[in-house]
């Protein structure tokens, strides 16, 4: 279990860290830029003709990725209070009523 919070952590992580690219980073489209590197450099982070668009496309791009991170790192936490609580549970001596109500059990 600790293995998959673990993946579920850095998953979150990279989804983060994609979700602050992705807001934002909005491409330089101006011709000198354009110039050192080959057309398709040009159109990333372009979706529609307006730029004004573009900002709000990306900035909610970026939002969902913060909430996909968001998810994952719930999940990974779920999967670190599983493992927690498995580990509790074998170290929790066993306890039983005798007949006149006392406890007795395995000591540690």
């Amino acid at each position: 279990m600790k293995q998959a919070s673990y993946f579920f952590f850095l998953l979150s992580c990279v989804l983060l860290i994609t979700g602050f690219v992705v807001a934002y980073h909005y491409g330089d489209y101006s011709a000198e830029y354009s110039s050192l590197h080959d057309s398709s450099w040009d159109e990333m982070g372009h979706v529609v003709g307006g730029d004004a668009y573009n900002y709000i496309i990306m900035g909610m791009r970026g939002i969902l990725y913060g909430v996909a991170s968001l998810v994952f790192a719930i999940i990974g936490c779920f999967f670190f209070i599983l493992d927690r609580l498995d580990k509790h549970k074998e170290e929790t001596p066993s306890l039983t009523l005798n007949k006149e109500g006392e406890q007795f059990g395995s000591e540690i």
